[in-house]
């Protein structure tokens, strides 16, 4: 199947190919494997010979993959919903919540200026700690959640707008 994932704000085309294992094979240049969990084992990501355990959860067309210390949000498209409009969030500069949690830390403040990945909040949810990063470059004009809040999931917890 054909499609494309947003990560980050970036957008990669790929095929996902299901596997004789119930896993599935991605390819956009470098095959990546995504082999399911057992009875014994979380999922599974392999990359050429490393195999790293990650922790997956799917919402609609969100996919938050927890690799390494670290949360990232997976976002599916296929071809067509791709060509009839822009991904959610990516342009917008609209940072929703993944899950459910409280804020442990807010990283930036109003006016701050930002760039594409930098850490802007820590969030908890499930005991695990998640750094949310900004989506784009640009300026922080609101910041919603304050360190010890709850909020819930797609609750909006930062824009960034465009520099000027």
């Amino acid at each position: 199947m054909q499609g494309y994932l947003v990560i980050a704000g970036e957008i990669h085309a790929l095929a996902i190919h299901p596997t004789s294992d119930g896993g599935y094979r991605l390819a956009n240049g470098k095959p990546i494997t995504l082999l399911p969990p057992d009875h014994e084992t979380p999922a599974r990501v392999q990359v050429g010979e490393a195999v790293h355990d990650v922790h997956i959860v799917k919402t609609g067309d969100r996919i938050w993959v927890h690799l390494g210390g670290r949360a990232h949000e997976i976002l599916w498209r296929g071809a067509v919903d791709h060509h009839a409009g822009e991904p959610d969030g990516v342009r917008e500069g609209v940072v929703r919540a993944p899950m459910p949690g409280a804020v442990v830390s807010v990283l930036v403040e109003a006016g701050d200026v930002v760039s594409h990945g930098a850490a802007i909040m820590v969030i908890e949810s499930m005991k695990l700690e998640t750094i949310i990063r900004a989506p784009r470059d640009g300026v922080v004009q609101r910041v919603n959640a304050l360190a010890g809040e709850s909020f819930e999931r797609d609750a909006v917890l930062v824009e960034i707008g465009a520099r000027d």
